[in-house]
């Protein structure tokens, strides 16, 4: 057997849960096309579970309100994926998460009112990957955003207003294009992907100070380029890494006040790159394990930061391990633990942070048909 089929896409089981430790708007889970280079048929289904801990206190005239042991509920993640291959040319596959973007903030009773955020927007895409040859793949396909009916925040406007809200559903897609190359024999592959920015205007039901209002919200996904590689570099041995240009500086989220007023933007997302770089070994047969290192640095300073998304900058490390079930079935399982950088205040109520930290654990299972 080969150093790519024991090694390639199996083997880098850090990534079960891709993007979670990611820190760039609202992106938790980004598409993962490693399930395209599969042979032949093959599906895949994960699961995972991100605890974050984001301990507050209040600096100015809050000053004297008690410390917020942890602002930032723990959340789940489900992906799945599927695959088929048309012909010797064409593979076609579906890939979906049930937390593409979203935010799950909870600051409980700041001053005169509660600050919470529960956000959340699956993403499903398709993908079709065209060889041109046995080294060059073309990979074209769209990125369906939906933001959950239901979802609400409850976030200062100003220093003296602020709004309660509730989200109807909304959806919109965007166009994923990209092109790898690979060598085989050597387990290497590059992959270029982009994805395009994706728009959303959701009508939202909403109180401004006690007054109750109807309006449309603005809010969207990012536009991004991911760099993905990854190459034997030893018998039984890969070294595995990528590089992540997300833009959310015109993304932000901004919601209605009064009526025939300007929208207020409650966040302050900026452009950012992240970078990981990892090695797999397959240890025998049925076992192989990995272990990476993820750096997201915050662009801008530390201040002024919103309540809506309360951390800057991100280094995280991940281990993982793929276990053979079956001749045609694994079982992957990973876990990260990621390091916030600190906020010295947020902007509305001077909240600061430090010391902070998310723990996430996945499993994968996988079947080749």
């Amino acid at each position: 057997m080969g150093l790519i089929k024991r090694l390639a896409t199996p083997i880098i089981i850090a990534l079960t849960i891709p993007a979670v430790v990611s820190s760039e708007g609202l992106e938790r889970v980004n598409i993962d096309t490693s399930f395209l280079y599969e042979n032949g048929t093959y599906a895949e289904v994960g699961t995972g579970q991100v605890s974050p801990s984001l301990p507050a206190t209040f600096a100015g005239p809050l000053a004297g309100l008690p410390k917020r042991d942890n602002v930032a509920p723990s959340f789940s993640v489900f992906t799945g994926a599927f695959k088929t291959q048309l012909g010797e040319a064409i593979d076609i596959g579906v890939w979906y998460t049930n937390n593409g973007n979203g935010v799950n903030i909870d600051w409980g009773s700041v001053g005169a009112t509660t600050i919470f955020a529960d956000v959340a927007m699956p993403t499903l895409s398709g993908i079709v990957k065209y060889n041109l040859s046995e080294n060059v793949s073309l990979l074209g396909g769209i990125k369906h955003t939906t933001l959950n009916g239901g979802s609400s925040m409850k976030l200062p406007l100003s220093a003296t207003a602020f709004g309660q809200y509730t989200v109807e559903s909304a959806s919109a897609s965007g166009a994923v294009y990209g092109v790898s190359y690979q060598r085989p024999d050597i387990a290497l592959r590059v992959e270029v992907l982009a994805e395009e920015a994706i728009s959303l205007s959701p009508t939202t039901n909403y109180f401004v100070n006690a007054t109750p209002l109807s309006g449309e919200a603005s809010m969207g996904v990012g536009d991004a380029i991911t760099l993905k590689f990854q190459t034997g570099i030893a018998a039984d041995t890969l070294l595995f890494g990528s590089i992540r240009d997300s833009k959310w500086k015109n993304n932000q989220v901004g919601l209605p006040t009064l009526p025939g007023a300007p929208l207020a933007e409650v966040s302050t997302f900026e452009d950012g790159q992240s970078y990981t770089l990892g090695i797999g070994r397959r240890i025998n047969e049925n076992l192989s394990v990995s272990a990476s290192l993820f750096s997201d640095p915050s662009t801008g300073g530390n201040t002024g930061i919103s309540e809506l998304s309360p951390t800057y900058g991100t280094n995280a490390i991940s281990l993982g391990a793929k276990i053979g079930v079956s001749d045609n079935a694994s079982l992957s399982v990973g876990g990260t633990y990621t390091q916030k950088g600190d906020v010295a205040s947020t902007g509305a109520y001077g909240g600061v942070l430090s010391n902070s930290t998310v723990t996430s654990f996945g499993a994968k299972l996988s079947y080749n048909f």
